[in-house]
This record gives structure tokens, sequence and C-alpha cells, in this order.
């Protein structure tokens, strides 16, 4: 219960409240913006002024969102300290101490059962700055929040500030009249959202550079109503002028890392509420496939292009006199970050990758069984690991040739177990981590590694780049990483940036230079 003069505490609310705390799945935690709260923030109405109308609130009715998620995913909403005027009797939290509180309270909801279940955040306007704020901070204890975290949709989100600082004086010296007489003063979380400041510019990049290099999937949304900035202060309810204007512009609530901005034919305030599962924008939302459950596999192209050094040139292995007619800019940066069809003649197709007798890193010929796959952050190298798991479950592609397929995701060799980093004690936390006989399990993996299996498994190893650190001879992780590194059939992939260690030879390198995620051809 808050007390008169205290503010609001950051607090969880389970809005599906029938799901098993204990299943494997995901949590989705959505946040409210400035001068608002759980539920109204969220909650459609017909009539706004009728407080007796109940609402439809999407994160909780059973039709909608919970739907959606069938039982995969538990749904909160994060209720912080967003009042506009706040208790003159308290000191003010910074921005800096604000988003901590915001990890804390998240910390501790999860903390009571599984800590480790990935995130995807909905945050709705301000909510949006407090959240990055707090994942680019979060170290030690809340450095699980920032990994544990998938995806993000922003509902107009303002990174470049709102159209607030064309009235933001006249408004706040009113609201601070209005706020003395309740012994209460303006937050100055107001100062975050009055236009572009070099703090918020800031902010706004160190998060891009923190969602590439954590594989964050970001979904931005804009507004296309106007609101009268006048009408829209609650404290201000007898204002006659108007002043209408985009609240928070396409300008500012999008970000470069988000190919697809999508805007809503709505006002700000509206941003955030859906009447119905047929509502024209809570269908945009997509929101399961940020959760990568509603594409299906079959629908996802990856295109590859082989890449072999030759002086200075980047030329298709085993098509020599194809050498001049390739235009070598076709690889430069600038290219590579556009999506477009590679040349015909450097394309390789998944289903003829071990199949094809190509030419092969030491100058031999033959087919490649251990092949390193480079490519710059989001270009689709994890989708590719899960569409050849995919194919050889479902499709039987490659088993003439490989008996079993691993998929290992190698910052699991960051999570050190309690004996250390056994590569026994990662497989069965990837793979039987609820398996009566996991260990037992495990280890039959492990043989599969050192053994004569091995020459018949085909191991998938993702993110190199993001284990750079555990290549230290001195690491403890180490060897179990060279083990990996070194099985007779692996794909190990990583961004450029990475190098592998001269004790690691690969028969063949690729580079994935263009991808189609919503388009299959093979």
């Amino acid at each position: 219960m808050q007390s008169p003069g205290q503010r609001r505490p950051v607090q969880l609310h389970l809005q599906n409240p029938s799901i098993n705390h204990t299943e494997t799945g995901l949590d989705i935690i959505a946040l409210h913006g400035l001068d608002t709260k759980s539920p109204d923030t969220w909650m459609w109405k017909t009539n706004p002024e009728d407080h007796s109308e109940c609402g439809v609130n999407w994160l909780a009715d059973e039709t909608m969102l919970p739907k959606a998620v069938a039982g995969r995913a538990r749904i909160f909403t994060c209720d912080w300290p967003a009042d506009l005027l706040e208790p003159r009797t308290l000191v003010e939290h910074s921005f800096q101490e604000l988003s901590s509180i915001l990890l804390a309270g998240i910390q501790r909801v999860r903390s009571r059962y599984a800590n480790d279940r990935p995130i995807i955040f909905v945050a709705s306007c301000l909510g949006g700055i407090i959240l990055i704020k707090a994942l680019v901070q979060a170290k030690g204890d809340y450095r699980g929040i920032k990994t544990s975290t998938r995806g993000i949709i922003f509902l107009a989100a303002p990174f470049r500030g709102t159209s607030f600082e064309d009235v933001a004086n006249w408004v706040e010296l009113g609201l601070g009249i209005w706020g003395s007489t309740k012994d209460r003063r303006v937050t100055r979380l107001v100062d975050l959202i009055k236009g572009l400041t070099p703090q918020l510019d800031e902010l706004r990049r160190d998060f891009i550079y923190l969602a590439v290099n954590q594989h964050y999937t970001v979904h931005t949304f804009y507004e296309k109503g106007y609101t009268d900035l006048y009408r829209n202060v609650s404290y201000l309810p007898n204002l006659l002028c108007t002043y209408k204007k985009q609240l928070v512009d396409k300008t500012s609530a999008i970000l470069d890392i988000d190919p697809h901005p999508l805007s809503f034919d709505r006002t700000h305030v509206l941003m955030n509420k859906f009447s119905s599962p047929s509502d024209v924008c809570y269908q945009m939302l997509k929101i399961v496939r940020i959760s990568r459950d509603e594409l299906e596999m079959d629908q996802c192209y990856i295109n590859l292009a082989i890449v072999q050094r030759i002086g200075e040139g980047l030329h298709p292995p085993g098509n020599e006199s194809a050498d001049k007619s390739i235009n070598e800019s076709s690889f430069s940066i600038g290219s590579r970050l556009k999506v477009g069809t590679p040349d015909q003649k450097l394309q390789v197709k998944l289903t003829t990758l071990f199949e094809s007798s190509c030419k092969l890193c030491d100058d031999s010929w033959g087919r490649p069984s251990r092949i390193l796959i480079q490519g710059r952050a989001g270009i689709g190298k994890t989708t590719l690991c899960k569409k050849i798991v995919h194919d050889f479950t479902r499709k039987a592609k490659w088993t003439e040739r490989f008996a079993r397929v691993f998929w290992v995701p190698l910052r699991e060799l960051k999570k050190e177990g309690h004996t250390g980093y056994r590569l026994e004690d990662i497989f069965c936390r990837l793979y039987f981590n609820d398996a009566k006989d996991g260990g037992a399990l495990a280890s039959n993996v492990c043989d599969a590694v050192s053994g004569t299996a091995s020459y018949d498994s085909l191991f998938i190893l993702d993110g190199l780049d993001e284990v750079s650190e555990l290549l230290d001879p001195g690491h403890a992780a180490f060897n179990s990483l060279i083990k990996l590194l070194n099985c007779p059939n692996a794909i190990i992939t990583t961004r450029p940036h990475a190098k592998l260690p001269s004790i690691v030879k690969v028969d063949l390198e690729l580079e994935t230079i263009g991808f189609y995620p919503y388009q299959y051809k093979d």
C-alpha cells in the first residue's frame, strides 16, 4: 500500500495467473509511460471518461495476448514511479537511480522462479527510455536481465524527445503552481521528453550498440495522430487554447536497427491500447514473431556466398574462370549492408553444403567437413543454424552423412556450473535439463565429441564472437571450447572481427551477405 507522501514502488503484476510458474518459456514485461500506471495504460475503453466501463486489457484478456502465447509465457505489467508530480518531502530520483530501481524490481520477481527465462519487453513512451537506460547500465546481479532479453517492442518511445518541448515552459509553470497546492513538484523526468539532449542522444547510441551485440530483436512503432498538447495535461483541464501536433513523431520514435518501423493511425494516448483480437494495430504488433515462434522455418531463406581470398580479391571456389567477371565491389561493406540478390555465381545451396566438391582452404579439392561462416550482426547466422537443424530433423537432409546434429550456442560456455566449464554440464543444461537421466544422456553427447561417434556427428557452434575471451589459454573454459571447435564435423558461426585460434583449422569459409527472412528458396 502506498502511503501519502511516498513514491510508487516498482511492482510486477502477473496478467495470466493460470500459467505454471515453473514451466519453461519466456517472460513478457510491459512498462507504462509518464504520468500513468497499470493496468490503465493498457486498457481500451469506448468512452475513457466513463469510470464504470471495464474496458479491454489486451495483456490480460484471454482472447488476446494470453491466447497468442498459449501458455508459453508469463505476462507481467510493470509499475514504476512515473508520477508527473512528486512529493516535495523526498529527494528526487536521478535518471540512473530510477533505472536501478527498475532493475531491482524486475530481478526481485524473477528470482522467485526461473531467473534465466528469456524476456520480451513492451515499453510505452517514456517507459522505453527508462528501460534502455536500465539495460545499458545492468551489471553484476542485474546482468542476467540484460543477457536474458530477447526482444523489445517500443510503442512511441521518444528516443529524440517529444514535441512537448514546444509548450514545456508554459505548461511546467502551470503544473508547478498546481503542484504547490498539493505540496508536490514537477518531476525532472519531463527533461527527458522535451527534446533531443546530449544525454538522450548518447543513451540512444549506447543502446543500439548493446542491442546489436546482444542480438536483441527490436520493433518500433510511431503515431500518425495529432495530440492537443495543452488539453492532454490532466492537471490543467480548463484550457481553452489548442496546440495539435504529433507528440512523438516518426523521427523520434524509430531506431536505425529496426529496418521496418510501423505506424499506427491513432493518437499518442492510444498507442498502447487495443480493443480486440481483430484490432488492426494489435495484429501489427506481431509479438509472437519476436519470440521466434510464429514464423515457420520453411519460410526462412538464408542466402550464402562462398568467399575465398586470392591475393586481394574475393572469388568463388571452383570457378576460377569467372574470377575476372566478378565485381569485387559486390563484397564491399556498403553493398553488404543492403538486402539484395547476390551474384548467382557466388550462391551456395544449403542442401548441397556437405555434398559438393569444391576448392578448400588448403587449395585441395573435396567435400568440406569443417566450415566457418562469417556475417555481420543480424544477417541471419543463428537463423541459418536453426534451418540446418530443422532440415535435418524434419526433412532428413544430410542423414546419409550424419547420424546426429547438435546446435550449441557458444555463449552457454560462459555459464560456469558447480563443476566448472565441463562439456557434460553444458550439454545437460542445453538438451536434458528436465530429463531424469539428463546426466547420463549428456555424458553420451560428450562421447560423441571425443569418441568414434564424433565422425558421424555434426556440431553447429553458433556465435564464436560472443566467447572471444574464452579463447585465452589461461581461461578455465578454454579446453572445452577448443575441444568443440576441433570436432571432425563442425559449422562455426561468427562475426568477422572474431578470429579462430591457430590450433583450429577449417576446410571452407563462407559468408552470409544477404538474407530474406520471409521467403524460402532452395
